[in-house]
């Protein structure tokens, strides 16, 4: 299940927004096993930007290969 460790607990990296002071992660309630499913959610949405953007039809420009590259992640 997605957002959850092998503890089922709920993710706090999977939460959309923290409601914590300026944002910051809930650090009190990481745990070391959040953080493997967090990267590879992470890795995968960057994989999916960059095919996104090498798959573009329109033809190349800077705007849409190297500023997309520069947006993406």
């Amino acid at each position: 299940m997605r957002g959850v460790t092998a503890e089922h607990e709920p993710n706090p990296f999977s939460e959309p927004v923290w409601t914590t002071p300026h944002g910051l992660p809930p650090f009190e309630r990481i745990a070391p096993a959040h953080y493997e499913p967090a990267f590879e959610r992470a890795l995968a949405q960057h994989v999916a930007e960059i095919e996104a953007i090498a798959g573009n039809p329109e033809p190349p420009a800077f705007a849409n290969t190297i500023g997309a590259l520069e947006r993406s992640g």
